[in-house]
């Protein structure tokens, strides 16, 4: 008798040992599982007032409709991982991002993806700064903080490093260098031409500087005053590429912009004597 009691206890204990085995293995596959959920899933969690029938149907109606105003945002998302995925390493100082990978995301990950591209270039972008950066229309630049500039084209975006400008500097006669530009100053005491890689202007002894193009002033043209940037606009230069312009200024105001125009107040009258300014890009060879 006490034998076979003994035999229906260890039967028990095993049985119970099984299921508490079981027991702890679900429990582990299910931690794994909501781990892997949470990098993935939104947790949405509604409260209702007390336990009473009425606050439990609003509490149900309050999350369905919360959940079909959700699904279209939420559908095609990526989550932080994949999103910093999508972005490219920096090359030749640029990161270059497809607009369509851009647009099919929501407003929180186009917004890490922008702030992304910027810490691939070393720079923390502020909220501001990446609002300014989506606003953005295609053909839209935007200089930024720590040298960066954003560009967004037809099907792309660009965040760029530039390279610092040169600080302006006077002219004199002769060869002279700024930036990548190789600048030469003649006096000529004859009329002469203007070209694509040259201005004209009347040589009042004032003093000539170049300098960056700052995004502002106007130049009186043949027909009326124009805007430096509608004149860009009309040769065709891109706007990312424009401060790569010199500007030229007679006595601390604009005088021409080479490549674009040149202010009708500064064209030289017939036979007077004038300054030629030509330029062309050059390389500075560094030493070893």
């Amino acid at each position: 008798m006490k034998t076979e009691q003994a035999g229906r206890l260890k039967l028990v204990e095993i049985v119970l040992l099984l299921f508490l085995a079981a027991f702890l293995a679900t429990g582990a596959m299910a931690l794994q599982t909501g781990q892997e959920l949470s990098d993935k899933v939104v947790r949405l969690h509604v409260l209702a007032n007390s336990d009473s029938e009425e606050d439990q149907a609003l509490k149900l109606k309050v999350r369905d409709r919360i959940l079909a105003y959700a699904e279209p945002l939420l559908a095609g998302t990526a989550d932080r991982r994949e999103a910093e995925a999508l972005v490219p390493e920096a090359a030749d100082g640029a990161v270059i991002l497809p607009v369509t990978v851009l647009d099919r995301q929501d407003t929180a990950i186009r917004r890490r993806l922008v702030r992304t591209m910027g810490r691939k270039l070393g720079a923390e972008l502020t909220k501001a700064q990446t609002e300014a950066v989506l606003s953005l229309k295609s053909g839209g630049c935007l200089d930024l903080p720590e040298g960066l500039r954003a560009v967004r084209k037809p099907h792309r975006l660009i965040l760029e490093k530039q390279a610092p400008l040169p600080p302006p500097l006077v002219l004199h006669e002769g060869e002279q260098l700024w930036g990548h530009w190789r600048i030469t100053v003649r006096r000529c005491d004859g009329p002469a031409e203007e070209g694509v890689d040259r201005i004209v202007l009347r040589d009042t002894g004032g003093e000539l500087t170049v300098a960056a193009w700052d995004g502002t002033g106007r130049l009186e043209v043949e027909n009326g005053s124009r805007t430096v940037k509608r004149l860009f606009a009309d040769a065709g230069v891109p706007t990312e590429r424009r401060r790569e312009y010199p500007a030229v200024l007679l006595d601390g105001t604009l005088a021409a912009v080479p490549g674009v125009a040149t202010d009708r107040a500064c064209w030289p009258q017939k036979d007077e004597a004038c300054l030629v300014i030509t330029w062309e890009p050059c390389r500075v060879e560094v030493p070893e």
